[in-house]
C-alpha cells in the first residue's frame, strides 16, 4: 500500500478504535480507497439531506467536545460563529502539533488524510464558512504532502471546492504551513500567524468564532476533533455516545511517552483509567512515581492516582 504512516509513530491496542480504525487499511494517498471504506458519505448525508443547523443539532447530540485542549462543546462554539452577522467564515484544522511529542493529529494526517479534510468540510458546511485552511508544521513533510493530494483529489471530485455535489455550497481548501512552536497550537496565536503576524496568544474577548482571522468569524479544531466529526456524521451521535464518561462522550487519542513498555499511540474510551492506559502501553518499566498528563508542561500525577479517570 502506498504510504505509511512515520514509522516512530506505533498505535497501540486495538479496542474502542474509531479515527484510528481504517489507518493500515486505507491507502492515504487514495481518494478511491477511502470512498471504498465509506469515507464521505457522511458529507455526502449532510449537503444533499440535512441542514446546517441539523448538522449542529447532531454534533450536540453525540456531546462532541473539542479534542484540543479545553474541551469546549464543539457544537456550541460552531453555533455561535454561524450566528455572528457576516460576509466572510472560516474554518481551519489544526494541526500545528503544539505538543512535539504528541503523535494524533499527525497519525490522522498521514495515515488517513481524507478523514481529515471531510471532518473539515463539514464543520464549514455548518458554520456557513466558504474557505477552509489546513493549517500544518512545516516539517510534517509527509503529513503536509498527503493533505494536498487529498485537497486536490477531493475537490477534482467535487467534494470540495465550487458547487460541492452539485448544489449551491462552495468550500474552497487550502493548506497553511507554519514553523511548528508549542504557542502556536493555541488558537488566536495561529490565527496571528495565518494573517502574517508573530504567533502569539491575543487577548479574548472578542472570541474567535465572532471575530477572528481578518476579522472574519472562525472556527478552529484540531485534527482529531474533525476526525470525530465525520466518524459522527458517517455512524450517528448515539453510537458515538455509547462511549465514554458522563460529560465526556467518545474515544480520545492518546499518546503514551516516557519509561513504559511500549510507547505509541491510542484510542480509548474518555473516561478510562491511567492505570489502564498505562497497562495498554506495556506498563512502567522501572518504579512508577508519577505520570505527566499533558506532556512535560502538564500535571503531575503520583503513582497512587492512577485509578483517576481520563477524560
Amino acid at each position: 500500500m502506498a504510504g505509511t504512516i512515520s514509522p516512530q509513530i506505533r498505535i497501540l491496542g486495538d479496542g474502542e478504535r474509531r479515527v484510528l480504525t481504517d489507518i493500515g487499511r486505507v491507502d492515504p494517498s487514495s481518494l478511491a480507497s477511502y470512498r471504498d471504506h465509506g469515507g464521505y458519505d457522511g458529507l455526502e448525508r449532510a449537503i444533499t439531506r440535512l441542514s446546517p443547523e441539523e448538522v449542529i443539532a447532531e454534533i450536540e447530540a453525540a456531546g462532541l467536545r473539542g479534542r484540543g485542549g479545553s474541551g469546549f462543546p464543539t457544537a456550541e462554539k460552531w453555533r455561535v460563529a454561524r450566528g455572528t452577522e457576516a460576509d466572510r467564515r472560516i474554518v481551519v484544522a489544526n494541526l500545528m502539533g503544539a505538543d512535539p511529542s504528541s503523535l494524533g493529529d499527525r497519525a490522522l494526517a498521514e495515515g488517513n488524510p481524507h478523514l481529515v479534510v471531510e471532518g473539515l468540510l463539514l464543520a464549514a458546511y455548518a458554520v456557513g464558512a466558504g474557505e477552509a485552511i489546513l493549517a500544518v508544521r512545516r516539517d510534517w513533510t509527509d503529513a503536509i504532502d498527503r493533505l494536498r493530494a487529498a485537497v486536490r483529489e477531493s475537490t477534482e471530485a467535487h467534494l470540495a471546492g465550487y458547487l460541492v455535489l452539485g448544489t449551491d455550497v462552495s468550500i474552497q481548501l487550502s493548506v497553511w504551513e507554519g514553523s511548528g512552536a508549542y504557542v502556536a497550537g493555541e488558537e488566536t496565536a495561529l490565527i496571528s500567524a495565518l494573517s502574517g503576524d508573530r504567533g502569539m496568544p491575543v487577548i479574548r474577548p472578542p472570541y474567535p468564532a465572532t471575530r477572528g482571522l481578518w476579522g472574519a468569524p472562525t472556527v478552529v479544531q484540531n485534527a482529531e476533533t474533525l476526525a470525530h466529526v465525520a466518524w459522527i456524521m458517517a455512524h450517528s451521535p448515539d453510537a458515538f455516545a455509547s462511549v465514554g464518561s458522563e460529560g465526556s462522550r467518545g474515544t480520545k487519542l492518546v499518546t503514551i511517552m516516557g519509561r513504559v513498555g511500549e510507547p505509541g499511540l491510542l484510542e480509548v474510551p474518555l473516561g478510562t483509567p491511567l492505570r489502564d492506559l498505562l497497562g495498554m502501553s506495556g506498563g512502567g518499566t522501572g518504579t512508577t512515581k508519577a505520570l505527566f498528563v499533558g506532556g512535560l508542561v502538564g500535571g503531575a500525577i503520583d503513582a497512587g492516582s492512577l485509578e483517576l479517570a481520563y477524560d
